[in-house]
């Protein structure tokens, strides 16, 4: 689930700076990253015109209580106290986070996304994945590919000494080269003991990056990447930092829509910081893959 850029340091579960990971923790998160990939692969698959969100969200919850996980968006809440009524959000065309499962059914040329976090054995992980329904128009595939070329981008890009800020340069040139923009305002986290910790980890590059929030990549962090990728043309840039595109709130009270009306994409992985570069820990045969790269850096 994507943070609002506006308040990160207030929904962040607090340190005072990112912690790092031992490798048995991050082999610990990357068992929870695999009940999520496990899970949005069998929605994903179900995806088809007829099909209602909530019955997603019904395989969603399948998958979490088979494998032992807790569905961690629930215990999300709004300033009233109201909890997230979902196990994931299934966010249809223009709503392009965290939109409620409910009775609508996907039509042929929908896009949705759907973003799953769970907690299993006390360590989180959360990912995200767009697909297409039925058939779709050239635009919105060429909209899914650049989404998941971004994605991959930041993902090749992290290395230890890196800024954070030279990561989210190359996302938001990776959307506008291709003709488009990246939804402003949100951005993925820290995860470890809790679904948000520090640090808050945009998308585009922006005052508030640079000069209060920006980072260093060292080995043993653990955050998530997810860009939202609008099918629109990026605004002029002011210097360096990319405007993005604006959002505005959906009428369920949680999903928050683009603002001009175009359609979306949302792409997210958990990764893990290690000496030599990224690994993701949100896909299938994770834990086993970091727990066989730990053993051979210690050997």
């Amino acid at each position: 689930m994507i943070l609002r850029t506006a308040e990160p340091l207030r929904s962040i579960v607090g340190r005072a700076r990112p912690c790092r990971r031992t490798p048995a923790e991050v082999v610990a998160i990357a068992a929870a990253g695999e009940v999520v990939a496990d899970a949005l692969e069998v929605a994903s698959g179900a995806a088809v015109p007829g099909v209602s969100t909530a019955e997603l969200a019904r395989l969603v919850a399948e998958v979490l209580e088979r494998c032992g996980a807790e569905a961690i968006l629930r215990e999300q809440v709004t300033e009233q106290g109201e909890g997230f009524p979902a196990c994931c959000c299934t966010s249809v065309n223009e709503v392009a986070i965290h939109g409620v499962p409910g009775e609508r059914s996907l039509v042929d040329g929908d896009l949705l996304s759907i973003d799953v976090a769970c907690r299993l054995e006390g360590w989180c992980a959360d990912a995200a994945t767009t697909v297409g329904v039925g058939r779709l128009d050239p635009s919105r595939r060429r909209l899914l590919e650049v989404g998941r070329g971004v994605l991959a981008a930041a993902i090749g890009a992290v290395v230890p000494g890196r800024r954070w800020s030279e990561v989210a340069s190359i996302m938001q040139d990776r959307a506008e080269r291709s003709g488009f923009a990246c939804l402003a305002g949100f951005c993925g986290h820290g995860i470890g003991r809790s679904l948000h910790e520090l640090p808050a980890v945009p998308s585009l590059v922006s005052a508030r990056l640079l000069d209060h929030e920006d980072f260093t990549l060292v080995p043993g962090m653990v955050f998530t990447i997810e860009p939202v990728v609008v099918l629109q043309s990026a605004a002029p840039r002011d210097g360096r930092f990319a405007r993005g595109v604006g959002a505005r709130p959906s009428g369920d009270g949680w999903g928050i829509e683009v603002a001009s009306g175009s359609p979306s994409c949302h792409f997210e992985h958990t990764v893990a910081v290690t000496p030599t570069g990224a690994v993701v820990l949100s896909k299938p045969g994770a834990a086993t893959a970091v727990a066989t790269l730990a053993a051979r850096r210690t050997a």
